[in-house]
């Protein structure tokens, strides 16, 4: 199946999905056949789906025009009881953190830190003006509270990276967002000298 992947198909666990225009569509379906065929390879006829224009995958809706919100995982959302503990919290921005690119409206943070915490501030943009979505905070680590270690540039890239990689990872990641800082030398860290321990947060950000 090497050369047919990413072409035509897609494979996921134990599932295949082959793409294509539908005068195509039989044809690599054929191919695809035959090379299951020659591996031993059998399917169940009761959750195959032929020649769809839209089907479920991975939790999402393939269509034509992209992927959508799977109506059940929407549902899952918006019908999850209150959280009442931190599992019921964390379990909750797990999920709902996973259509974090289908939300409408951009996210933008703001960071900010000394030498007694770091502090950050999650804002979402809506047609009625700019809603918080959650505030963070938390105090420096013994190590971190050495002045000499921690600059403050370092301390702001500290605060960047904990909001982003940690905190507000759910909201964040794989989505483009806005960022403000009080910290002027953060705007040139692609040509700023870094040391070791900063460059990994640089890194830690791009991914």
């Amino acid at each position: 199946m090497q050369d047919f992947l990413f072409t035509i198909l897609i494979v996921y666990p134990d599932d295949i999905l082959v793409y294509a225009h539908i005068q195509e569509h039989t044809c690599w379906l054929d191919s695809v056949f035959e090379r299951l065929k020659q591996h031993g390879i059998r399917l169940n006829p009761d959750k195959c789906r032929l020649i769809q224009q839209r089907t479920p995958f991975i939790s999402h809706v393939l269509t034509p025009n992209g992927l959508e919100t799977d109506p059940g995982k929407v549902e899952a959302v918006s019908e999850f009881p209150i959280p009442k503990t931190l599992n019921d919290l964390c379990s909750f921005l797990g999920l709902a953190g996973y259509y974090g690119k289908f939300v409408k409206g951009p996210f933008v943070l703001e960071v900010d830190a000394s030498h007694q915490g770091l502090g950050a501030v999650l804002s979402q943009a809506t047609d009625s003006g700019t809603k918080v979505v959650a505030y963070a905070s938390r105090g420096l680590r013994n190590n971190e509270r050495r002045m000499e270690n921690y600059s403050s540039f370092k301390l702001e890239l500290l605060a960047l990276k904990w909001a982003v990689c940690e905190k507000f990872r759910g909201y964040l990641w794989g989505v483009s967002f806005t960022f403000f800082t009080d910290n002027n030398p953060l705007w040139h860290l692609h040509s700023a000298k870094l040391g070791a321990t900063e460059q990994r947060w640089v890194a830690e950000l791009a991914e």
